[in-house]
């Protein structure tokens, strides 16, 4: 599967590496990700379990979220504390918000920044092609 980069001035989601197990298809951690974050001067990734039904979710809401101008696209680790969350505020911004925890290393990131809608275009776009369409 593709790798998904959303840049911005303040911050970046980088989202790759993104494997789906057949054979776990029925479980809730299904697929692993591997998540990296910028939010200002603080940086980290790690790899998170999801479920491919919310991975398909997430993307059909950020698309909706870039045309409408209005709502939220979430997903969150199954078993951890990891989320990333994108909520549509006043004026065509995006609020990007989230915990990457890393288990192995016991290490957390906590991180928030803002970005223009415009920034969200091809991360939205690219997701949606690839998972939205997916019958899970």
């Amino acid at each position: 599967m593709g790798n998904y980069c959303l840049k911005g001035q303040e911050g970046s989601i980088d989202i790759r590496d993104i494997e789906t197990f057949e054979d776990k298809l029925t479980c809730s951690n299904n697929t692993l990700m591997w998540l990296q974050v910028k939010s200002g001067p603080f940086a980290g990734g790690a790899r998170i379990d999801v479920c491919l039904e919310e991975l398909r979710e997430f993307s059909l809401n950020l698309k909706n979220m870039y045309e409408c101008l209005s709502g939220e696209a979430f997903i969150k680790e199954v078993y951890g504390e990891s989320y990333l969350s994108f909520t549509s505020m006043k004026g065509g911004h995006i609020k990007v918000s989230g915990i990457l925890e890393d288990c192995d290393s016991n290490q957390k990131l906590d991180f928030d920044f803002i970005i223009d809608q415009t920034m969200l275009r091809d991360f939205a776009y690219d997701m949606y092609k690839e998972y939205a369409l997916l019958s899970v």
